[in-house]
């Protein structure tokens, strides 16, 4: 996957469940269709809407690679991570931080 997103050209963005979620046990079919995660009221969909809000990006709209990995940089305090993504078990377990995100090993 970390492969896919370094070669692409462009980046779809969504806040439903995607290639992330692929594997997670918590990944339904909601009535919709879509897949949903299942876990404290579709958390996933909540956290996503509000790192796309705060970062004025757009679902569904193409992005050069470029030019997101841009907009995230410019955009993307550690106020407006951690107010996004403090209710991931990733984030509450240590994998996912700011520092880590911007300090990538």
């Amino acid at each position: 996957m970390i492969q896919a997103l370094q070669t692409a050209d462009k980046i779809q963005l969504t806040t439903n469940c995607d290639t992330v979620c692929s594997a997670c046990p918590n990944r339904v079919l909601g009535s919709n269709g879509a897949h949903i995660c299942s876990e404290d009221n579709n958390h996933v969909h909540i956290k996503d809407t509000k790192l796309l809000t705060a970062l004025n990006l757009k679902e569904g709209k193409p992005y050069a690679r470029q030019e997101l990995h841009q907009q995230l940089l410019a955009a993307c305090t550690e106020e407006v991570f951690n107010s996004s993504c403090s209710n991931c078990d990733w984030f509450k377990q240590g994998y996912c931080t700011f520092s880590k995100w911007v300090c990538p090993v």
